[in-house]
This record gives C-alpha cells, structure tokens and sequence, in this order.
C-alpha cells in the first residue's frame, strides 16, 4: 500500500491569496489529522519536519489520496514559535465554525419572520461580511417556520444560529448548522441515508475488526421552562418511556408565543435515548469516501458474544460428540445489526496509518462530562488572569 503520497494541503492567505501546496512523500509534511462534527469541520493539526509558510489566520484545504474534492476547511490557530527548542512542527487550528463563536451578533430584532429570513440576514450583513465563510444557497433548507419576536442583543453568532436551529427542529426535521468541508455555511436536514455498511470481521474495503456498542440513558423525560426574565412558563414532558430525568431550562430572549416551538425543539433533542459506539474504519487509498458527520452507518457484527450452553450432569454427555465437562460444548451468539447516527469523525493519516475513527449515536457521556470540566477550567484561569 502506497502512502507516499497521501495527504494535499493548499494555503491560502486570510483574504484568499494561493500560497502554496503541501503533500505528503515530497516535501516536509508528516503527517495530519482532521475531524467532522455535526456542525461541519471541527479541528485539524498538521505535523511538518521544519518550520513552513504558513502563518496564523491562513486558511488550509486539505484533499487526500487521489480524490480531488476538499475533505476539509480551516484556519490555523496555533504556530510553532520560532527558536524553540521543542523539535515539533505542527500547525493546528479549526474549522471556519470557529468565526462563528467569534463574530457577534450586535443588536438584532426580528418581528414576525420566518428563519430563512433570519437566517439569511445574518449571512448577508454579519457572516460574510466579517468571515472567510462563504454563502450557498443551496445549502439552506426552506425553514418556513415564522418566529413571531427573537432579540439577538450581543451573542455570539453561534449562540444565536443554535436558537434559531432549536426552534426550526419543531417541523419534524433534524438540521446541520455550521461550515461544512467546503467552507459554504450550512443550515440543512440533516441526512437519514446509509453511508455505509461496515461488517466486523470481515476482509477488504468495508470491513472493520471491532463493534462494542453501549447504551446511553441520559435521555431527559420531563423540562421546566422558564422564559427570559426567569418567570416559569410551562412543562414539556416526553412521551417515550423512560426513566425520571428532569431539567430546568430558561428560554433565551424570544416572545412568549415562540416559547412552546423552542422548548420543543430542546426536548427533540434531550428526550432521544440512543446507542452509542466508536469504530475505526480504514481509508481507501483509491478514491477514498468522503464521510462527514451527516447521515448514517449500519454495523453488522458476525462475531457474536460467546457463551457456554449448559450440558448434562453427566461426564461425557450424550449425543455424537456430547456436551458434558469432557464433550464437545455448545455454543450460542447474538447477531448485532445497528444503523446508527454519524456524530463525528476524526481523519488520521501518516506514513504507515489511514484511518477514519467514527462515533456513531452520541458523544459518551464521560467524554461530555470531561469536555464540561475541560471548559469550566478554562473559564476558571481566564478569570484568575483577569480576561
């Protein structure tokens, strides 16, 4: 198998200038490794021999094997810092959804209108204007629902795209929001097809060698819903059968009529219980998949979980072979067959690896649990630092 050539990554410049290509096999590029989220691209790091040309806030595009479409858009974030003795070279950033956590939204008020509207206001006189992230039509979906008030007063774009998505899940449809591999913002159903069928066990493009799924149950059975101003406005029970699991939640800045479609669009998404698991899936070096965080994967498992079916008291057992302590024993498995969501999925390439690693149904919840602390940590030492 030839990876001399496996990772392409074009530089631009933060106004869209060509700077130049990078590719494995021929020049000072290691290794890479990008992933998808729901939300698009997600984050990417890129291990160089020396220090390159590329500086903070270039965009990168990065195509892989002999397949000429783009698997992924960013913006670097972090450079080595030249005469340091740390003999690492890597560049690392995140998808263009990071200028949607940066950019802010000012001070917007909408009456009465739909959220393509909305929506697309905000790409018009914010997104576009300040971003690299580009606008395609055809990457929105019709989002009819009409909004009667919603206030954007100094969120974060992000924050505000993540209410309005909350609100439009109440027609039924699941929707993707964010920068997709293009670099073209997203607001879109959210794909239900199957990607592909993966076989444990099995040898060539579409086999995988392990399945270990788990079940997550921290579905939310019933909401509390608070308006803006903390005062309580109604509860939102879920009507599939699960446990207790109640929650408080406090609407953001919306009028009192949209309340019920907001609520509902969360307890859409905290009322799903919901399978979950982690397969590695090796990348074709012939034209390889595009997968992203978007439709569905089927996992069938013909490795059945073994156990020992209990024969006879006596030594030898009965029948041609027997099954007691000193016959043959008996043997029964339960096939696994398992379409599940596509959540994220991290690229991993270098000299001797070409690999997608997929999680599949949820994020686990010690992952969540870790990424809160993660995060409560980060906001702990920018306050001790006073930023």
């Amino acid at each position: 198998m030839d990876y001399s050539v496996a990772i392409y990554v074009e530089v631009y410049d933060n106004i869209g200038a060509y700077k130049g290509t990078y590719q494995s096999g021929a020049g000072d590029l290691i290794d890479c490794i990008f992933s998808h989220d729901e939300s698009g691209c997600k984050g990417f790091s890129l291990n160089f021999a020396t220090y390159v040309d590329i500086e903070k806030k270039d965009i990168i595009k990065i195509k892989i094997f002999d397949n000429d479409d783009y698997f992924f858009t960013g913006v670097v974030r972090q450079i080595p810092i030249d005469g340091s003795t740390k003999q690492e070279y890597i560049y690392s950033g995140f998808g263009l959804n990071d200028y949607l956590v940066r950019t802010n939204t000012e001070i917007q008020t909408y009456n009465n209108k739909t959220i393509r509207y909305i929506v697309e206001d905000l790409l018009d006189n914010i997104i576009t204007l300040k971003t690299p992230i580009n606008k395609n039509l055809g990457k929105l979906s019709a989002l009819t629902t009409t909004i009667t008030q919603i206030n954007f007063n100094y969120i974060q774009i992000n924050e505000a795209l993540d209410q309005l998505r909350k609100i439009a899940n109440t027609d039924g449809n699941d929707y993707r929001v964010g920068v997709d591999r293009e670099g073209d913002f997203i607001f879109i159903v959210c794909d239900t097809d199957i990607k592909a069928t993966l076989v444990v066990g099995k040898d060539g493009q579409y086999g995988i060698d392990e399945y270990e799924p788990q079940e997550s149950y921290e579905a939310k059975s019933k909401l509390f819903v608070l308006d803006k101003d903390g005062n309580f406005h109604d509860t939102y029970s879920s009507m599939e059968d699960i446990d207790i699991y109640e929650q408080k939640l406090t609407a953001p800045d919306i009028h009192v009529n949209d309340i019920d479609n907001w609520a509902k669009g969360q307890l859409y998404e905290l009322e799903v219980e919901t399978r979950q698991a982690q397969v590695i899936w090796k990348i074709e070096t012939e034209n390889p998949t595009i997968l992203v965080a978007n439709g569905n994967l089927r996992i069938i498992s013909n490795v059945p979980p073994i156990r020992k079916i209990s024969g006879d008291d006596s030594f030898y057992g009965q029948g041609k072979y027997g099954n007691g302590l000193y016959g043959g024993v008996g043997y029964a498995g339960k096939d696994l067959d398992d379409e599940l969501k596509i959540v994220e999925v991290t690229y991993t390439i270098d000299a001797s690896n070409a690999t997608r690693t997929i999680q599949l149904g949820s994020l686990p919840i010690e992952l969540d649990r870790e990424i809160l602390k993660v995060r409560k940590n980060i906001e702990d030492l920018r306050i001790s630092i006073g930023r």
